[in-house]
């Protein structure tokens, strides 16, 4: 992935600038890409990361399938989390933020501007600019 160590200085900015974000990450189906699990998140989830990894990997392949088609953003509810899928348009890659709790949805909306920030500034680095 072009500028690998400038997107991941985005999403650790991106998981240390708001404390609701647990971890985040920029991937496609198959969990391909650059993850920014902090230590915390890696111990929370250790139990539950295979299902919840599989539900994770589901719903990128819908964004495999309609990223290209309009898909700007999508969130699952599962297992304690909700995982929110930002949508990098015309793509088969998302920026994914995961939040803790039933306060999840709640914090997903109030960080929603630093997620669409985040994915700006990510595509300006793969598009090279």
């Amino acid at each position: 992935m072009t500028g690998t160590y400038e997107i991941t200085e985005v999403l650790r900015d991106l998981t240390d600038g708001n404390e609701q974000i647990r971890a985040s990450m920029v991937v496609k189906r198959g969990l391909d890409g650059i993850v920014i699990f902090p230590d915390s998140f890696k111990e929370e989830v250790t139990d539950i990361w295979e299902p919840l990894s599989k539900g994770i990997n589901d719903m990128l392949g819908l964004v495999d399938k309609y990223g290209s088609r309009g898909m700007r953003s999508a969130y699952l509810d599962f297992m304690g989390y909700i995982v929110f899928f930002d949508v990098f348009e015309g793509s088969d890659t998302a920026l994914v933020a995961f939040f803790k709790g039933p306060g999840g949805l709640l914090s997903a909306s109030e960080a929603m501007e630093q997620i669409k920030t985040a994915t700006n500034k990510i595509l300006t680095i793969i598009e090279g600019g």
